[in-house]
């Protein structure tokens, strides 16, 4: 990918990604850490929505939108970053502020700061004094302005 020319890119292969789901790590030389990146793949259900149709007009038109490369594809849901070293959370709250969300996961209970209006998720360690993953994902609000670029684009506006 051109924004890292000299990074390492490996799609991973998890067991809880969906169908529609691409996930990439990130390495290299000048990368702190490993970035660890979620794509929406939209091919699967255009793929799906073809052999749903009965006109195979629209059927043989879905089958060619799917057709695309990764870059055309797939779109950003969150990035991780996976840190090297612990950073402490008083720096991020520096970094971000001190209105945030505290709690645990629901998988591992591990312990997160949320801060929604950033987008970002701190993901700690047990005595709660650094992270070792930070996740960051649209916002409320990007979410809002990103589904209304796309309604207009669908219009054809």
């Amino acid at each position: 990918m051109a924004i890292f020319p000299g990074a390492t890119f490996e799609k991973l292969d998890v067991a809880w990604t969906q169908e529609n789901q691409v996930l990439y790590s990130v390495t290299g030389s000048g990368i702190e850490g490993t970035i660890i990146i979620m794509f929406d793949d939209f091919r699967p259900e255009l793929l799906q929505w073809s052999k749903e149709v009965e006109d195979l007009e629209l059927a043989a038109a879905y089958v060619d939108l799917a057709d695309v490369e990764d870059k055309h594809a797939l779109q950003t849901m969150w990035v991780r970053w996976v840190v090297n070293r612990p950073i402490g959370v008083q720096r991020l709250v520096k970094m971000f502020g001190d209105k945030f969300t505290k709690g645990y996961t629901t998988t591992d209970y591990r312990p997160y700061r949320y801060w929604e209006k950033r987008g970002v998720t701190a993901y700690l360690t047990d005595d709660e004094k650094s992270a070792l993953l930070i996740e960051y994902e649209y916002t409320p609000e990007e979410k809002r302005q990103r589904e209304e670029q796309l309604k207009r684009q669908r219009q054809g506006n």
